[in-house]
């Protein structure tokens, strides 16, 4: 961070689910100059130093996960709530602001929203991990992840449920979400690794705007 020659913050993920947030894009709130306004249960319109609009559409913004983007082009912005990403999986989140970001592609006018999730180097020789939770509005969400580890290759598969309705006082299901992970990663020495993942992400998803 300080030889960076842009304006970054890192919000790691342990910090993340310690403050207990239900959505993602909740989390960013933490981040210096980064404003979220909630606008139903199912979007977040996010935005950087003042560049916001009263829709979703705020543009400027690019979102990475693990390096690829989740721009969503036909919407001209992201939307946060669709991304195939489960908060227990998430190692940190990087964040550029201003025009700094610009290097990484066009999209990233205003900064960059980078989030980096855990591999299945990173976990214990076997490990089941398995979270739940359930609130208002019939919201409910599960993860269950298995790693396998022998030696220097390690396998990861992860499934997710995300379901919510919609405010008050329709109760429709404003989102559900499903999505699966295979990941594999194999280290050839200290900074030589081959990462390779695979999924399908299936979604019933209400928005706003057309």
């Amino acid at each position: 961070l300080p030889r960076a020659p842009s304006t970054i913050s890192v919000l790691r993920g342990d910090d993340l689910r310690d403050l207990g947030v239900r959505f993602f894009s909740d989390g960013l709130r933490r981040v210096p100059g980064m404003e979220v306004t909630r606008i139903s249960s199912t979007e977040a319109n996010v935005s950087l130093r003042g560049y916001n609009d009263d829709t979703s559409a705020a543009q400027g913004i690019l979102a990475l996960v693990d390096g690829r983007q989740a721009y969503n082009e036909f919407f001209g912005s992201v939307i946060w709530e669709t991304l195939p990403v489960s908060l227990q999986d998430i190692e940190r989140i990087e964040v550029i602001r201003g025009p700094g970001a610009f290097i990484h592609g066009p999209n990233a006018m205003h900064g960059l929203v980078n989030i980096v999730t855990r591999t299945p180097l990173q976990y214990r020789d076997r490990e089941v991990v398995l979270s739940g939770s359930g609130g208002s509005y019939r919201s409910n969400e599960a993860t269950l992840t298995y790693i396998r580890r022998e030696g220097d290759t390690a396998f990861k598969t992860t499934l997710a449920w995300d379901d919510i309705a919609q405010f008050q006082p329709s109760h429709r299901d404003a989102k559900d979400k499903r999505f699966l992970e295979l990941r594999a990663e194999h280290a050839f020495a200290a900074d030589h690794r081959v990462d390779v993942a695979a999924g399908i992400n299936r979604q019933k998803f209400n928005i706003l705007i057309p």
